[in-house]
């Protein structure tokens, strides 16, 4: 266990990679027990991982067992909705008040990006393109946009299955878009960082809806 951390955080960060790379599909039924198995710690800490991870839409509790979270189309673009809303409200804040500082950093994660491999590792590609996410919410400077970005979380957990980044091709345009972007926010455009976020959140929404369905017509054909 990673020096200072609880077993409650370890089980909690172990499930939630573990939805991230599909190791725990959407719909999927998982008991406590064999989450303690999994993670390698008691029920107790698992309870505690599991409230969490509940809050944070990617599990939801059936009573005796927990199920992976699978929304329906109305409900992923309800969401996708909302986050193009305080996205672009984001990144039009950071067009007029990123720092140089602020530039610097974002341009450091996609050369970071940039150099890696389609095949790295999916849940470190998830994570640098994550971090500069985050990234140009602080260029926003704004707190209170901050943490209702922060609080929509990442699509992909809050949805179940895997990032879109995993299909093919989509970390390669994930890529070029945070490169588009950083250049706009660099030249303080707001008009087009706003029609690049809105454009990469519809075809991020339209991809996540054609998952679905995906998913669907496969537990059809397996039924």
């Amino acid at each position: 266990m990673a020096m200072g951390r609880s077993q409650a955080e370890v089980a909690f960060d172990l499930i939630k990679e573990s939805v991230i790379v599909g190791r725990f599909s959407p719909g999927e039924t998982l008991s406590e027990n064999q989450l303690a198995d999994f993670c390698g710690v008691s029920r107790t800490p698992i309870r505690e991982a599991l409230r969490k991870l509940e809050t944070e839409g990617l599990l939801k509790n059936g009573g005796r067992s927990w199920r992976v979270s699978d929304p329906a189309p109305d409900e992923i673009y309800e969401m996708y909705e909302t986050k193009g809303i305080l996205e672009s409200a984001s990144v039009a804040l950071a067009a007029e008040r990123r720092t140089d500082l602020d530039l610097v950093q974002m341009r450091r994660i996609t050369a970071a990006a940039r150099s890696l491999p389609v095949d790295h590792p999916l849940p470190e590609r998830i994570a640098l393109n994550h971090e500069f996410n985050v990234a140009i919410w602080r260029a926003a400077h704004n707190k209170s946009l901050f943490e209702l970005l922060e609080r929509i979380g990442t699509p992909h957990v809050r949805f179940g299955g895997l990032s879109t980044i995993s299909k093919p091709g989509q970390w390669e345009k994930a890529v070029s878009y945070n490169e588009h972007l950083t250049e706009a926010l660099s030249v303080r455009d707001s008009g087009r960082a706003v029609e690049l976020m809105k454009a990469q959140i519809s075809s991020v929404r339209d991809l996540r809806i054609q998952m679905w369905q995906e998913r669907q017509l496969d537990s059809t054909i397996t039924a």
